[in-house]
């Protein structure tokens, strides 16, 4: 079997298989031997900001010479993005061969009449058989969807959680309110592991109650505790101010506004880590100014694909693919506006499960941008760029640019405003990664 023909298949089969919850995922993971159990595992959920913080962390812990494993979805250009090691991809061999052990499983389960794994199933057991395989020292855990009911929540003991931002996203699946959704996230959380999250906000009384049911100490990262020392084109200074730094100050290489608080999480649950002496000496024994020299290098260091990206001169990728998203994509190229003052174009696209209209109001609202140009991703969620252009056309007088080829729409873009435009890309996490294929070659 080729790699090709492993992604195929794993393409083919249901996105949430024939049984419920994690009871899927753990029968599989039972019959590899549970090699999720031989793993130090940080579980993130959230519904923005979790690869973020998930890159910011591993980057803090690979700078302390750990072997980081990061498993994170969707992918955006290859389905090795989801498994990493110490920021490198799973190669296609290493995939295959665990692919087949998962295969093979696969179809014992089905001969036992338990039914059809899930998609999501195969990538989780495949990451759980090469960390252990590789022996990584840590392996952080992004969930897929939700959190109480997510593939990744068949580990039982992780060594910390973190909940990231929350707002209301996947409604039909994980409830109509922002405490609902919530109350989803905060099933990752477990007896045996402290938690950092949000705190503040009004859902952060879900994630409390949760964590004090479970027994465990919750570190809450407010947003009075970020607070911007500067704010340029390239990147932001900020200082955090909490139980494990004193109005330290941090650098992360971005404009986006929105990875303060991402980049806060991370630098508490690193903290709470070397509070509890989880990895021994590598952390533990490091002298505060060794370690605050060594986060701040780490920090700053980070990047992560898809969330403002400068991919090639004057074009920004930005997954941003739900209100919230868009809200704080927004905040970030309306201060880019005020220190530039150039013309800004975006490209838009979005899917048809989205709450596209009121992401579309929001960016019209907004006046940031001189000129729109929509555009439309593959596949059956796809919305046709002559009618995402007609909601534009609800809230704006600016000019709006339907091309359906996003090659085209790309090289539409960086002129929509005269030679000197920026272009920013947002609306889907899967347009993200189809114009980075675009923008490889720029």
């Amino acid at each position: 079997m080729t790699w090709e023909e492993a992604i195929n298949h794993i393409n083919s089969v249901s996105r949430y298989g024939n049984k419920p919850g994690v009871e899927c995922t753990k029968a599989v993971l039972d019959k590899l031997g549970n090699p999720e159990q031989k793993l130090k595992i940080i579980h993130v959920a959230g519904t923005n900001g979790k690869g973020s913080t998930c890159m910011y962390l591993a980057s803090i812990l690979m700078e302390c010479g750990l072997k980081t494993g990061v498993f994170t979805s969707p992918h955006l250009i290859r389905e090795n993005e989801r498994i990493r090691i110490d920021g490198k991809d799973i190669s296609d061999e290493d995939f295959l061969k665990y692919y087949e052990l998962v295969h093979k499983v696969e179809l014992e389960l089905i001969q036992e009449g338990f039914g059809q794994i899930s998609y999501f199933d195969f990538f989780v057991a495949i990451a759980f058989l090469y960390y252990a395989h590789e022996n990584a020292d840590a392996v952080i855990m992004e969930t897929g969807l939700g959190g109480r009911l997510d593939s990744t929540n068949a580990v039982e003991s992780p060594i910390l959680t973190i909940i990231t931002s929350i707002s209301l996203d996947h409604v039909a699946i994980l409830g109509n309110t922002v405490e609902k959704i919530a109350a989803e996230k905060a099933g990752i959380i477990k007896p045996s592991a402290p938690l950092v999250y949000i705190a503040g906000e009004p859902y952060s009384h879900v994630i409390e109650k949760r964590a004090k049911e479970a027994g465990i100490f919750a570190y809450g990262v407010e947003k009075g505790q970020c607070e911007i020392r500067e704010n340029a084109v390239k990147h932001i200074d900020f200082s955090l101010n909490n139980i494990y730094y004193k109005d330290n100050v941090f650098r992360i290489s971005t404009p986006a506004k929105y990875q303060v608080m991402n980049a806060s999480l991370a630098l508490t649950a690193a903290g709470v880590l070397k509070d509890n002496g989880t990895f021994g000496s590598a952390i533990s024994e490091l002298g505060q100014k060794e370690w605050l020299e060594c986060i701040r290098r780490a920090i700053a260091g980070t990047s992560w694909e898809g969330r403002m990206e400068l991919i090639a001169p004057g074009i920004y990728v930005d997954g941003a693919h739900n209100p919230d998203g868009i809200a704080s994509f927004l905040e970030t190229a309306g201060s880019m506006k005020e220190l530039t003052g150039g013309a800004f174009a975006l490209l838009f696209s979005a899917v048809n499960d989205k709450n596209y209209d009121c992401m579309i109001e929001e960016i019209c609202k907004s006046r940031i941008f001189d000129a729109f140009v929509v555009t439309q991703i593959e596949g059956a969620r796809c919305l046709s760029a002559g009618k995402i252009a007609e909601e534009f056309g609800k809230y704006t007088d600016t000019l709006v640019i339907a091309e359906a080829d996003i090659s085209e729409a790309v090289n539409v873009g960086r002129t929509a405003c005269g030679k000197d435009t920026t272009l920013f890309c947002a609306g889907s996490l899967y347009l993200a990664g189809e114009v980075r294929k675009a923008g490889l070659s720029l």
